[in-house]
């Protein structure tokens, strides 16, 4: 019995007291109460074990069918609730006494409320019910015969009875269709904030990168490059890890903007930065400082490395880069020392940028300490 009860809550906290969760509690109960009731006919009343083995393979027909969900829920209830209207008439009119009989009289009310949802049907099949029940009264079929005013306090009772509880069912069912219609429209809203939120967040991403990257060359800009010299130098100060820095000028650029236009002079820029950064690592950081001028900061530590690196990167842009004219670079290179700054090593690569370019251009010159 408790293994019911606890199966009831179960399904009542389940679906909410929805159609469903009492469909189920009543497949579950009938399929008890037939079962066990055919056994002690079997061992006390064989008289009835027929009958009762008959509706207990029934019930447990129908069970098997609303469970493997086979047919529809509604023909299921129809077919459950016509068999149950037969059954309880049925023992009514066999029960011995009157006692025995009023259990019949209450059962199928009770089990229709719990089969319907629409108040409509509970009427309907109430009223059919009672309306045999006093016809079997009137005509005196089965063993029990009831006064008529009697019988009339016993259909009206079940019958108020019936209807309060049913209107009970119904305001509980209404309030959980709201409350579900309610939990739906925070999911809805908590849906479109989600939404909402990750669209900001989108945007904000956007804007981040806006904020960081040149316009022209989608490279970093001035100021993000420099903030991430800065990171960089902390953490070669913490882990000794050294870099390079390169400052970058294009030679003659201005001589360029003059004669071929300043549309031109920007798909110069835009090549000469596409060729850096088809050089670099993805280790490694390249940013517009402005104009003309670019900045890498390389992951390395050896001095032959390095001068490797910026061999391969002024031959690249004088042979990758394609113009009307030619297009050459000049770079200054400088090696993170212990007692660099970031003014300091910024300013011994632009000193060898000038040195370069002083010294013919097309070049680059390394800055060691």
């Amino acid at each position: 019995m408790k293994k019911v009860i606890k199966a009831i809550k179960y399904f009542l906290k389940k679906d909410q007291m929805s159609e469903d969760s009492h469909l189920r509690i009543f497949l579950i109960l009938p399929l008890i109460y037939t079962v066990s009731n055919t056994i002690i006919s079997a061992l006390f009343h064989q008289s009835n074990f027929l009958f009762n083995l008959s509706y207990t393979l029934i019930i447990v027909l129908l069970s098997y069918l609303a469970y493997k969900k086979i047919l529809p829920k509604y023909i299921l209830i129809f077919i459950f609730q016509t068999i149950l209207f037969y059954a309880l008439l049925v023992g009514y009119m066999i029960s011995d006494t009157l006692l025995q009989g009023l259990i019949f009289i209450v059962v199928f009310p009770i089990v229709t409320i719990f089969l319907h949802s629409k108040r409509s049907y509970i009427v309907y099949w109430t009223l059919s019910y009672y309306l045999i029940f006093v016809l079997i009264n009137i005509f005196h079929i089965g063993n029990n015969n009831i006064e008529y005013f009697t019988l009339f306090q016993i259909v009206f009772l079940h019958i108020f009875i019936t209807f309060a509880i049913s209107y009970y069912i119904y305001i509980s069912k209404l309030k959980t269709k709201l409350l579900n219609i309610r939990q739906i429209k925070l999911q809805k809203n908590a849906q479109k904030l989600k939404m909402a939120n990750d669209k900001m967040h989108e945007l904000n991403l956007i804007l981040e990168k806006l904020s960081s990257t040149d316009e022209l060359t989608a490279l970093n800009n001035r100021r993000n490059i420099l903030s991430i010299l800065q990171e960089r130098i902390k953490l070669y100060k913490r882990k000794n890890i050294s870099f390079l820095l390169v400052l970058i000028d294009i030679d003659h650029f201005k001589k360029v903007n003059d004669t071929y236009g300043h549309q031109e002079g920007d798909k110069v820029l835009k090549r000469v930065a596409q060729v850096q950064k088809e050089l670099i690592r993805e280790i490694d950081h390249i940013g517009r400082c402005g104009g003309e001028e670019f900045m890498i900061i390389i992951e390395e530590d050896k001095p032959s490395h390095a001068i490797d690196f910026l061999e391969r990167l002024i031959r690249h842009v004088r042979t990758q880069v394609k113009f009307d004219t030619l297009i050459t670079i000049s770079a200054g290179a400088s090696l993170m020392t212990p007692e660099d700054t970031q003014e300091s090593l910024i300013h011994r690569a632009d000193e060898a940028l000038y040195e370069a370019k002083d010294s013919g251009r097309d070049r680059y010159v390394f800055s060691e300490k």
